[in-house]
């Protein structure tokens, strides 16, 4: 009995000698990975799963200038030589919005930057980075999705499409040429964008009043009808071609001063600063459109 008590005290010792030199040697990896391996090495395998961290461009980390007073190419210009009469070194100039003619359609507004290439040019070559202020959004509102169809994308969550249905009718406060949609001529005016034709509907405005809206094409001919309480207005009309003639209750509008088409957008716009109860516009097209 004396001799089984005692080898149980024997095996009691080894497995706790056991125990603290397992835990010395634990905490001697503990202190070698976090004390040497970690600062100098970093987590092992990690550079081939995530690459090289970016470097950052010295240029990014100089001095950048905004002009968002006048935004345009006298106003940048202006500001740059400023800087450079005084010798203070600049190395980024970033153009905000609205450089473009609308949000994010990669087409610079020329009346603003006229023959844009050679300006860009110009600042590089002097020495300039250039940025372009933009969103993630992108506007493709000439495409159309015939459905049903089924098709699929990656978009973070954060961001997603939006569509809108044909012959949607939209009204819209505008007041600056961000959206595409008018410009500061547009402002105290009801911006109504029209996708095609789409039947009759009725909008109630924050007054509580209803304007309503009915639009339809047939062989080559266009009809929008607005009644009700109808404010100043200004239509942007999405449709595949340049009328012929435009009428406002049977009276012709002049080209150029009363409506205008946008080839590159397709749009007719037709601008209307008198309230009244009731408007009819027809829009004449070529019957092979």
């Amino acid at each position: 009995m004396a001799y089984r008590i005692l080898r149980k005290s024997w095996k009691r010792k080894l497995k706790i000698t056991g125990y603290i030199a397992g835990g010395i040697v634990l905490l001697g990896v503990v202190v070698v990975y976090f004390g040497f391996v970690l600062p100098f090495w970093g987590i092992p395998f990690n550079r081939g799963r995530h690459g090289k961290p970016p470097i950052t461009p010295p240029w990014a980390l100089e001095c950048w200038l905004w002009e968002d007073d006048r935004n345009n190419a006298a106003a940048v210009t202006e500001l740059l030589d400023g800087y450079a009469a005084h010798d203070i070194p600049v190395r980024t100039i970033m153009i905000d919005s609205p450089w473009s003619t609308r949000f994010n359609d990669f087409q610079v507004d020329e009346s603003r930057y006229p023959r844009p290439a050679e300006f860009f040019t110009q600042l590089q070559e002097r020495g300039y980075r250039v940025v372009l202020w933009m969103t993630p959004n992108v506007f493709e509102d000439l495409r159309v999705v015939e459905g049903p169809v089924t098709f699929t994308g990656e978009f973070p969550l954060d961001e997603y499409p939006a569509y809108i249905r044909d012959g949607a009718a939209i009204p819209m406060n505008i007041s600056r040429n961000y959206t595409g949609m008018g410009d500061k001529d547009s402002t105290g005016l009801v911006t109504w964008n029209l996708y095609s034709s789409g039947g009759a509907r009725d909008f109630m405005g924050t007054d509580n009043r209803v304007t309503h809206l009915e639009s339809e094409c047939i062989a080559g001919l266009c009809t929008l009808r607005l009644d009700g309480d109808v404010k100043p207005h200004s239509i942007t009309w999405l449709l595949p071609g340049k009328p012929t003639q435009v009428l406002q209750n049977d009276v012709v509008l002049q080209e150029s001063v009363q409506w205008r088409y946008d080839p590159r957008r397709q749009r007719v716009i037709i601008r209307n600063p008198v309230p009244g109860t009731a408007w009819t516009y027809r829009l004449s097209f070529p019957l092979a459109m």
